[in-house]
């Protein structure tokens, strides 16, 4: 079975199945306002807000840029004001990053308007535009990917100073796919996982990601 078969098969599934990404990439064409370059706001907000929404994600940009090294993604951004949009476009009350295979679109919920939960999505974002569609699909471990979002997202909790979790919790979160979500465990999932990421060289993760996108595997990239 070829790469492109599968490709194909997995476009299609994923297109009929993540009807809440679709409507991410399409909030054009819905009645949220454009307020700059891929950045959508509820029509229900104040134009007021406006501006420190585009701060606080120019900021959560920033925040990678001076730890990874400038962002490569441009992705869709979509900003709601209460539990039902954000329940519409996918998302929790704090945020959500889709992935298909045209781009990225981050939702923010009503609790995730603030620079932690967006550097932590634009994190997201940018992993998966530097290896593919695919190859995030099928090649990046959840784990690996929640615990380089929390290297710049700095709520209290996720800070390393306030972490105790024992090191077979830490080894045992590497092991986890979609039941990293789903074990009634998350937090503590998320807590392991910013302990696992510790010693990750920030100043070459990109070039790794790229040699990931080139068809090595992680495993072969990343020694952890």
């Amino acid at each position: 079975m070829s790469i492109l078969f599968i490709s194909v098969v997995l476009f299609i599934v994923g297109t009929l199945s993540q009807k809440h990404a679709l409507a991410c990439e399409f909030v054009g064409l819905t009645n949220f306002k454009k307020i700059s370059s891929h950045i959508y706001v509820s029509p229900e907000m104040s134009s007021d807000k406006y501006h420190e929404f585009l701060m606080i994600i120019q900021s959560g940009k920033n925040r990678i840029k001076n730890t990874f090294g400038a962002m490569r993604s441009h992705p869709i951004t979509v900003i709601t004001k209460n539990n039902d949009e954000a329940t519409f476009f996918g998302s929790n009350s704090a945020g959500k990053t889709h992935f298909t295979p045209i781009g990225e679109c981050v939702v923010l919920g009503p609790k995730g308007i603030n620079v932690n939960v967006a550097a932590h999505e634009f994190v997201h974002a940018e992993v998966h535009n530097r290896v593919g569609w695919l190859q995030y699909l099928l090649n990046i471990p959840i784990w690996f990917s929640e615990g380089v979002a929390l290297l710049v997202d700095y709520r209290a909790p996720f800070l390393l100073e306030n972490i105790s979790i024992s090191e077979i919790k830490v080894e045992a979160v590497k092991s986890k796919g979609v039941d990293f979500f789903t074990d009634g465990n998350t937090h503590e999932n998320y807590l392991a996982s910013r302990v696992a990421i510790e010693y990750i060289e920030v100043s070459s993760l990109y070039e790794k990601l790229d040699e990931i996108s080139k068809g090595l595997s992680f495993k072969d990239v990343f020694s952890m």
